[in-house]
């Protein structure tokens, strides 16, 4: 059986969790949501499960296009943006985590030289 989420709509994704307030080591969150069948991209399931699952959730989100990469992420062992990667595509559960703000600067760079170079 593929484990990529081609037309069940639960979405199984692993979430590196860390509130040094709250507790001493960072951990795997656990979490299904429920998206329906049409296309989603991971920042879709992002914004639901703090919706309606955990709100103590937070990540960064802005143009929602792959224009500003503020929602850059690790995801299944890639870096790339959460707006514009099909849930669809990856293998589940879904293992999101954290860039460092080094790689983030390169994201950043990268959508903004390519966008630059798009109308040649």
């Amino acid at each position: 059986m593929d484990d990529r989420n081609s037309q069940g709509s639960a979405v199984h994704l692993r979430i590196y969790r860390y509130d040094p307030e709250a507790e001493k080591s960072p951990y795997m969150q656990e979490v299904r949501v429920e998206m329906g069948l049409r296309e989603h991209m991971v920042l879709d399931a992002l914004m639901r499960i703090k919706a309606e699952v955990d709100d103590s959730l937070s990540y960064r989100r802005s143009c929602r296009e792959g224009v500003c990469g503020s929602d850059a992420m690790n995801i299944n062992g890639k870096n790339r943006l959460a707006c514009i990667t099909r849930i669809s595509e990856l293998r589940q559960p879904i293992v999101l985590k954290t860039l460092s703000r080094k790689n983030r600067e390169y994201v950043k760079k990268y959508i903004n030289m390519r966008s630059d170079y798009a109308g040649f």
